[in-house]
């Protein structure tokens, strides 16, 4: 008897899970179609839409520019001077006169020149006919080799002096080497020009540069293909490294860099 009333308890401790399982998942399943019935309702409401733009990046490389300032000048230019001092005769340009090459800017006077040239010519014809004669003096037994060699020697003396008298006195006409503009005049007629002294300045306008000073820090970045660009009134042009210095400049420490300028800058 005492067995039966324990298996009825557990018969029914079963019948009772089972009931709170049933019930539980009769719950679950209320829950799940409420959900779903909710979200099919949100479906259908409308949705406000927004019109969306898109762009596609592109990778570029990071850059830094430096500003500097320069002084333009040109690339070629002249310096005439004259090798001795003389007095000026004539200047046949002023500043902003326009010259070829093989032009005669400047004439020198000729007149003590001109007079050491026929001094020079005087000299060498004589001892050129000194040295035919013995010569032929030599030639008949009449003296020896060497007198004929001295007189030889002082021939070619006397024209080497007539030559240098010769050129010394072309240099009387001081000429253009290049095409360009005289930039600046430095003489006067009548006044002396002394040896090494710049009489007139020639710059050639074609093509022109700007030297840069850089610092130590920027110059180790700077190399013939790095982007120039320059700024003259305003105006930007397109310039490009042409050479730098591997060395600083004493006193600044900053190194010299000459950039190419258009030739319409």
């Amino acid at each position: 008897m005492l067995k039966f009333f324990t298996r009825m308890r557990i018969l029914l401790w079963v019948l009772a899970l089972v009931g709170v399982g049933v019930l539980v998942a009769t719950q679950v399943r209320a829950k799940l179609a409420q959900a779903a019935a909710n979200l099919r309702s949100l479906e259908t409401q409308t949705v406000d839409t927004y019109p969306v733009e898109t762009e596609k990046l592109k990778t570029s490389n990071w850059e830094t520019w430096r500003s500097y300032y320069g002084q333009a000048k040109s690339a070629h230019t002249q310096n005439i001077t004259t090798f001795e001092r003389e007095i000026v005769k004539s200047v046949a340009v002023d500043v902003g006169s326009p010259v070829r090459a093989g032009q005669t800017l400047i004439t020198l006077q000729v007149a003590a020149r001109g007079a050491q040239v026929q001094s020079g010519k005087s000299s060498y014809e004589e001892a050129k006919l000194n040295y035919n004669r013995l010569k032929q003096l030599n030639a008949k037994g009449g003296i020896s080799q060497s007198e004929v060699d001295s007189a030889y020697a002082r021939m070619k003396t006397a024209e080497a002096t007539l030559r240098s008298s010769q050129s010394t006195l072309q240099r009387t006409s001081l000429k253009a080497s290049i095409n360009g503009i005289v930039a600046a005049r430095n003489v006067e007629p009548g006044e002396i020009a002394e040896a090494g002294v710049p009489l007139l300045s020639i710059v050639d306008p074609k093509e022109m540069e700007a030297e840069l000073m850089v610092s130590k820090k920027d110059i180790i970045k700077i190399n013939k293909s790095t982007p120039v660009e320059i700024y003259v009134d305003g105006v930007k042009h397109i310039g490009w490294v042409k050479r730098l210095s591997p060395e600083a400049q004493s006193g600044s420490g900053l190194y010299p860099v000459v950039v190419g300028l258009p030739e319409d800058s």
